[in-house]
C-alpha cells in the first residue's frame, strides 16, 4: 500500500541518515570562559569554563571530563594545564587549576569528555581566551583628558605579530586606528559607580597595524561622568620579538571634536563644523591641537569588561530632510 511504501521510505531513510554519524558522546560545543565565548581581556587569575554536551542517544549524562590549556594553538598537551581524567558531571562552573596565568597573554583550550557508560568522545575544537591585567602595576598609562578628540602618532620598525589595546574612556568612547573604527560595540565601557570602579576593554588589533606610521584617534563623550579623560594601552609584539608599548600621557594632542553633547536620554549634539578629516590618520596637522592634559582617575578599582556589549542591531535611515528656517535643517 502507499502507507507502507511511505513508512519504509522516511523509516529506511533516517536509519540510513543516523548511521552515517558517528555514535556515542560527540565532541563538547559552545565552550566559554567567564561565561563568554573566546573573551578578551578576562582579569580573573582562576577562569571558570563551561561547555555543552552532545550525545547521539537519548538519556546520557557526563560522568568525567579532561580540559587541556596550552599557550600554543596547535600543542596536543596542556603545558599549563592537563587537569587528566575529572569523575565528575560539571560542566559549567570548572575552575581553572594551572600553572599561574600571566597579564596580556593568549591562552587556548579545548575538553573531551566521558559519557555515563565511559564511552570518551574527542575533543572539541580549540577555543581561546586573553587575559588582561591582574594588577595595577601593569598599566603604564596616564589619564589623560581636557579634549573630547584625541590623538597620538608612533612608528613601528617591523611587522606587528601581535597586538592588544586597552583602554577606559569615560564618560563614553569610539577608538580608532590608522582610520578604522575598532571594534563593533557602542556605548562602551558599561556605566558604574565610576567612583567605585570603571571598566575597561581589551581589543585585538594586530591587523589594523603596520610597519612605519601609525595613529591612534579617541573620541570621549561625557555620558554619566560628566568631563571626559582616557585611559589606554597599546601593548605591541614585532616580528623578531622586540615588544613596544604606547600609552595616553601628556604627548598626546586634543581638540574639541564635532561631538558637542552626549546623553542616553537627550541624544546628541554635533557640529559638523568641527570635523577635522584625517586626525585618525599619519601625517594630519595637528599643529592646532593642544597638549593632553593629565587627570585625575576617576575611582579606586579598575576591571575589566566581562559582558557582552551593546552593538548596533538595526539601521534607521531618514525619509526626507526638512528646512523650517534658512539656514535650520
Amino acid at each position: 500500500s502507499v502507507f507502507v511504501l511511505i513508512f519504509f521510505f522516511v523509516f529506511g531513510f533516517s536509519r540510513a541518515r543516523s548511521s552515517d554519524l558517528s555514535s556515542g558522546p560527540q565532541p563538547p560545543v559552545e565552550l566559554r570562559c567567564e561565561y563568554l565565548s573566546n573573551p578578551m581581556g578576562i582579569d580573573v587569575k582562576q577562569p571558570r569554563f563551561s561547555w555543552a554536551l552532545e550525545h547521539t542517544e537519548r538519556g546520557q549524562k557526563q560522568s568525567a571530563f579532561e580540559l587541556v590549556v596550552s599557550t600554543e594553538p596547535s600543542a596536543e598537551k596542556g603545558d599549563m594545564w592537563d587537569s587528566g581524567k575529572v569523575a565528575s558531571g560539571y560542566s559549567t562552573q570548572v575552575l581553572y587549576s594551572g600553572a599561574p596565568l600571566s597579564s596580556d597573554k593568549t591562552y587556548y583550550w579545548k575538553v573531551l569528555t566521558w559519557d555515563k557508560d565511559g564511552a570518551p568522545s574527542a575533543f572539541s575544537n580549540r577555543a581561546r581566551f586573553d587575559t588582561g591585567f591582574f594588577s595595577a602595576s601593569d598599566w603604564k598609562a596616564k589619564w589623560v583628558g581636557g579634549k573630547n578628540q584625541l590623538r597620538k602618532e608612533f612608528t613601528l620598525k617591523n611587522k606587528p605579530v601581535r597586538a592588544r589595546a586597552y583602554i577606559c574612556g569615560l564618560g563614553y568612547y569610539e577608538l580608532r586606528l590608522n582610520g578604522k573604527k575598532v571594534g563593533s560595540s557602542v556605548l562602551d565601557p558599561g556605566w558604574t559607580t565610576y567612583t567605585k570602579r570603571a571598566l575597561y576593554a581589551c581589543h585585538d588589533v594586530t591587523g589594523l597595524l603596520r610597519p612605519g606610521e601609525n595613529a591612534i584617534g579617541v573620541t570621549l563623550g561625557k555620558g554619566w561622568f560628566g568631563s571626559p579623560a582616557l585611559l589606554f594601552q597599546l601593548n605591541i609584539e614585532l616580528e623578531g620579538g622586540e615588544k613596544i608599548i604606547v600609552v595616553s600621557d601628556t604627548s598626546w594632542k586634543g581638540t574639541d571634536g564635532p561631538v558637542v553633547e552626549d546623553s542616553i536620554y537627550n541624544g546628541e549634539t554635533y557640529d559638523a563644523r568641527r570635523e577635522t578629516p584625517g586626525w585618525d590618520l599619519p601625517g594630519f596637522d595637528q599643529s592646532a591641537w593642544s597638549a593632553a592634559k593629565e587627570v585625575k582617575a576617576p575611582g579606586e578599582q579598575l576591571s575589566a569588561q566581562m559582558m557582552p556589549p551593546i552593538q548596533i542591531v538595526d539601521t534607521i535611515v531618514p525619509l526626507k530632510m526638512t528646512s523650517p528656517q534658512p539656514g535650520v535643517y
